[in-house]
């Protein structure tokens, strides 16, 4: 914020923020969000295996209603 809101005012302006985003997304490795998001999934599981139980413990943490059958 301090390199963007130089009048101190908590504030920035929008084409800023387009460019931090822009930055912060030419970052972004989509192939290690897709793995970090899996070892989520398989944490609990030394089979590796994503499981049913953990399918509904993530929508459980996500707040998401997913009914029995989409979990299966």
């Amino acid at each position: 914020m301090d390199q963007y809101d130089l009048e101190q005012t908590g504030e920035i302006a929008y084409r800023d923020y387009i460019e931090i985003m822009t930055k912060k997304f030419a970052d972004w490795d989509p192939i290690e969000e897709i793995k970090y998001a899996f070892k989520l999934f398989v944490a609990d599981d030394p089979s590796g295996m994503i499981t049913v139980w953990a399918l509904r413990k993530i929508a459980w943490e996500l707040n998401e209603n997913v009914s029995e059958e989409d979990l299966n």
